[in-house]
């Protein structure tokens, strides 16, 4: 803005005007980066400003003004990435022929791995992956319900609900804005999903996926990706996601397919809190085993295997979902996530109880102290285990890796647990097995603090505290040994962990 007030002259004012658009573009103050863009371009026009207006104007879903200004970028400079933007534009105000035309110029210079949308992914260049991507953006509903014509075809289970929020406790002045959700969150309710010729796709890193219509129509509540926000949050409107085109074959299924898998599925808490209860809303929703062709699981790993024989899942049923990720069946079958993905409700972990834990009995056992170690693992392990075991140990803590455990042996362990330490990994997902008033302290790095097993432990009514580690290197040093927030090592202060424990016990 100084800068710009200077008035140093028309290219070095223009470039000011520009660089003022971006930052406010970024905080997501579309008016006022489409003002600026526009005093830049009265200064100097150039492909790249106008290529940046029209996308500010795409955001705002201003399509004719955006193809306007793609265009204008195309008279300055052809390149992919407009030819592929004014494609999408042109797809949303249903100029299809067009649309297909500027996807074909996305892959000019004979490179056939861009598309040209938004969002591009790898494909081959047909006119049929074109067509693909252009069907798979035509429109969407926002829940299943709003798709639904007829009572057969939307079966509604359980009502929203509304979960109470407990603070954790911690020895910080302040709690951690991971924490500050207010006093209670509202999750939608559950039901299940019957779509004749219904299609269904997941990203090949499993952080995406899309439910459609026979129309090919996404269907929002079916269809979650990364980031997993709050229930309710803005951005996880159905208009926000990616949009992001599926030029990948499509694998037909005849007769009745049931869609079990969601994202990350090879991650244990996505597994066990996301995926099993869905086979909960199948079997209320008065399906048959006569009426199920195939289940669309994952079940390469032991944990995944040994749940789904438990639940009575054949073998001979499964589709393994590496072989499916892009399917078409006569009939889909698809149960909503319960709840959220990642943020589950009461009963989804009452229910895993009575699955894992009905032939069980805690009375008459001892209380164990538990110390879930993360040594087997390559991240966030605690990096002076070995002093906080000695810590730990004269309380009366034994250490266990989880990871040596069948997930009935897991499942055991923490039903019988009064106090469980731990850092945040998939190990505490196990929290759900344990009783009403378990102790619970979740240790952090200060880089990466999530809420997951608090809100866990806000369902299953448990005492919940964290602790965050410290730098003992210095953050700079940190990110140089582990450049990924989410996977850093952890250095955890004695006697603050003491402090912590003396606050719960």
């Amino acid at each position: 803005q100084n800068a710009i007030e200077l008035q140093a002259g028309d290219e070095l004012t223009c470039t000011a005007y520009a660089k003022q658009a971006e930052v406010w573009q970024k905080l997501g103050q579309l008016e006022e980066a489409i003002a600026a863009y526009r005093q830049a371009i009265g200064l100097h026009e150039d492909w790249q400003t106008f290529y940046q207006l029209g996308l500010c104007l795409a955001e705002q879903a201003d399509w004719q003004n955006a193809i306007a200004a793609y265009r204008q970028a195309l008279q300055r400079g052809s390149r992919r990435e407009i030819h592929g933007d004014l494609g999408w534009a042109l797809l949303q105000i249903g100029e299809l022929e067009a649309a297909i035309d500027q996807f074909q110029q996305a892959n000019f210079e004979g490179d056939p791995t861009q598309l040209g949308l938004c969002h591009r992914q790898t494909c081959e260049r047909t006119n049929a992956a074109v067509y693909e991507a252009v069907s798979s953006g035509c429109g969407y509903y926002e829940t299943a319900q709003a798709w639904a014509q007829a009572e057969s075809l939307y079966k509604p289970l359980d009502a929203d609900e509304l979960v109470v929020l407990h603070p954790p406790k911690t020895l910080d002045a302040e709690i951690h804005f991971s924490f500050r959700f207010g006093e209670a969150i509202a999750l939608p309710g559950s039901f299940v999903a019957t779509l004749p010729n219904g299609r269904f796709w997941l990203s090949a890193d499993q952080t995406s996926s899309t439910v459609f219509t026979a129309e090919h129509y996404s269907i929002g509540d079916l269809s979650p990706e990364f980031p997993l926000l709050s229930p309710g949050h803005p951005d996880q409107h159905s208009s926000r996601r990616s949009g992001a085109p599926i030029a990948e074959p499509v694998r037909s299924i005849e007769g009745t397919v049931v869609l079990l898998a969601g994202l990350t599925n090879d991650l244990y808490f996505h597994w066990m809190l996301d995926v099993l209860p869905r086979w909960n809303l199948v079997q209320r929703s008065g399906v048959e085993w006569s009426q199920i062709d195939w289940v669309v699981v994952s079940d390469r790993l032991p944990f995944q295997r040994e749940t789904l024989d438990r639940l009575g899942i054949p073998v001979s049923k499964r589709l393994a979902i590496e072989q499916s990720r892009h399917l078409q069946a006569d009939r889909l079958i698809v149960p909503s996530y319960p709840g959220a993905p990642a943020w589950m409700p009461r009963w989804a972990g009452n229910w895993l109880q009575q699955t894992f834990l009905a032939d069980q009995t805690t009375s008459g056992k001892s209380a164990t102290r538990l110390y879930i170690s993360r040594s087997q693992t390559t991240s966030r392990r605690i990096l002076n285990e070995a002093a906080v075991l000695g810590l730990l140990q004269p309380y009366g803590f034994q250490c266990v890796c989880l990871e040596s455990l069948s997930v009935q042996a897991q499942a055991t362990l923490l039903a019988s647990a009064e106090i469980v330490v731990g850092a945040h990994g998939g190990g505490l997902t196990n929290l759900v097995f344990c009783r009403p008033g378990t102790k619970v302290i979740e240790l952090f790095s200060p880089r990466c603090v999530y809420p997951c097993y608090w809100w866990l432990s806000n369902l299953m009514q448990l005492q919940y505290a964290y602790l965050l580690g410290k730098l003992p290197i210095g953050l700079y040093l940190d990110r140089l040994q582990s450049p990924d927030d989410r996977l850093a090592d952890i250095w955890i202060n004695l006697a603050e962990l003491r402090s912590v424990l003396e606050l719960l016990l």
